[in-house]
């Protein structure tokens, strides 16, 4: 089924683009020998005669032309929306690298500082061990009753 009603569309497709070929036949037969004047913004002479079909010719060519360079920019305009897109990417990800580095630093210098206060301060060391000294002398010596 689905074959087939693909089969039909391709069908009518062909049939249109037959009918519209043949139309524009036509049209550039039957005006092969009719001539009109034209202005083109100066660029032609009022009182020349010119050709219908060379006008329809150009006409068709400077509308493929327009859609062309339509579609052109069209195109450039979207590769500058992605372009945009992406540099808000890029930023938002340097800011991110930015943000774990300043984290990464705050952690390291946390954990030094708790290293250094874990670590037992050598002067701390040396008053304790004097004070044992000084407690081991005392109980050598006779204590008054």
């Amino acid at each position: 089924m689905i074959v087939t009603w693909k089969q039909v569309k391709v069908h009518a497709r062909t049939t249109l683009v037959v009918i519209v070929a043949l139309a524009i036949g036509i049209v550039l037969f039957q005006n092969r020998n009719n001539t009109v004047k034209f202005w083109f913004f100066g660029f032609t002479d009022p009182e020349k005669q010119i050709n219908v079909v060379h006008l329809i010719v150009s006409t068709a060519a400077a509308t493929r032309l327009a859609w062309w360079v339509f579609s052109l920019g069209r195109g450039i305009w979207s590769d500058m929306k992605d372009l945009r897109i992406e540099q808000v990417k890029q930023r938002e990800k340097l800011a991110v690298q930015s943000r774990e580095q300043r984290l990464s630093n705050m952690e390291r210098r946390i954990d030094e500082k708790a290293d250094e206060q874990n670590e037992p301060d050598a002067d701390s060391d040396t008053l304790e061990d004097a004070t044992k000294d000084t407690d081991v002398e005392n109980s050598d010596s006779p204590q008054p009753k």
